[in-house]
């Protein structure tokens, strides 16, 4: 993903009426990345390719990785 990318994305969801939205581009690993996320208070959305084991019960590795180390809110969509 680029910065091109991620405010094409911004500007959608605005459209939506989703706002505020902040956006950043993180470098390092992905769990560990977003999961320090999770300490500021803010709500963190994360989408899953869905290709875990019996109705979603298992995500891939990043989502895993983040619900377990979270210290904040998080929502998972499909």
């Amino acid at each position: 993903m680029d910065e091109t990318t991620l405010h094409q994305a911004k500007g959608l969801l605005h459209e939506l009426g989703v706002d505020p939205v902040s956006s950043s581009l993180l470098q390092g690993h992905p769990a560990e990345s977003l999961t320090a996320l999770t300490a500021s208070g803010t709500l963190l959305v994360m989408g899953t390719h869905g290709r875990g084991v019996f109705l979603g019960l298992r995500f891939g590795r990043t989502v895993d990785g983040v619900v377990q180390g979270a210290q904040g809110s998080i929502l998972i969509c499909p």
